[in-house]
């Protein structure tokens, strides 16, 4: 089981020079757990792509409904006291730390693309690249 970031999600389900990457890490473990969290990121994404003109709405929605299939049963809180404390005691936003508290609470590694994410918290974090060269 590891936690995964909401940019791992990303870059399973949208095209890009990461995906196959993401895909590895999906199959090296296919325990995912995320925040509910990950659903506004997710959207956001998906928002900042259609007001490039990278793809239409309705591929969006596709991406949208791949996403939740993929990892929609996955979804866990963190406690918010706790991503609040790690959050302030790392420099980090409270939207980053609540992967680190989840990541904390289950005993397990996030496995992230956010370089912030990973200098902040070494022990708790693998890039994709760590952690499919494990």
């Amino acid at each position: 089981m590891i936690v995964v970031d909401t940019n791992i999600v990303v870059y399973a389900i949208v095209e890009s020079p990461l995906t196959r990457l993401a895909r590895r890490v999906r199959e090296l473990d296919p325990e995912w757990r995320i925040p509910v969290l990950w659903r506004y990121e997710f959207l956001n994404v998906l928002a900042n792509i259609l007001r490039r003109g990278t793809v239409r709405l309705a591929i969006a929605e596709r991406l949208w409904s791949e996403a939740v299939r993929l990892v929609g049963d996955a979804e866990q809180e963190p406690d918010w006291m706790k991503s609040l404390s790690l959050a302030a005691a790392h420099s980090v936003t409270a939207y980053d730390a609540e992967f680190i508290a989840l990541a904390q609470s289950l005993g397990v590694v996030c496995v992230t693309h956010d370089q912030a994410l990973l200098r902040a918290f070494p022990r708790e974090t693998r890039s994709m690249e760590e952690f499919c060269a494990a």
